[in-house]
């Protein structure tokens, strides 16, 4: 198999997977997957708002339902990485398309990208 993207730069140091968000644009939808990952975990949302709710999970990572302008549901996925700035920058140079600028809230960063098929995922640094 041919790799047609150069190496990341292991400085960047994929620790595991931050977060795990599931966007949707149905408040029904919203209301049920509330419904199914409380009973699944076996406890109500660690944070709530009007439009968002997230699980902490055993390892630290973190289960996000949250509402937006979308048709059509789906599921993104972030890594965690010890320097959101440098994943960025490898991203860029090895040619991934990022949507959009880094976004931060309480400490913790974030970088969204998208695959070549269309696909959302991103990179997350949690201080």
């Amino acid at each position: 198999m041919i790799n047609i993207y150069p190496s990341f730069n292991t400085d960047v140091n994929v620790k595991g997977i931050a977060w795990i968000g599931l966007k949707t644009g149905s408040r029904k939808k919203f209301n049920d997957a509330r419904k199914i990952f409380s009973a699944m975990l076996g406890k109500e949302p660690d944070a709530e708002g009007k439009d968002y709710l997230y699980f902490s999970l055993g390892d630290g990572s973190l289960l996000e339902i949250y509402m937006a302008s979308t048709k059509k549901d789906s599921i993104v996925c972030g890594f965690a990485v010890e320097n959101i700035d440098a994943g960025t920058e490898e991203l860029r140079k090895i040619g991934v398309q990022l949507l959009g600028t880094k976004e931060c809230d309480n400490g913790n960063c974030w970088q969204h990208f998208v695959l070549p098929g269309g696909t959302e995922w991103e990179i997350k640094e949690i201080r």
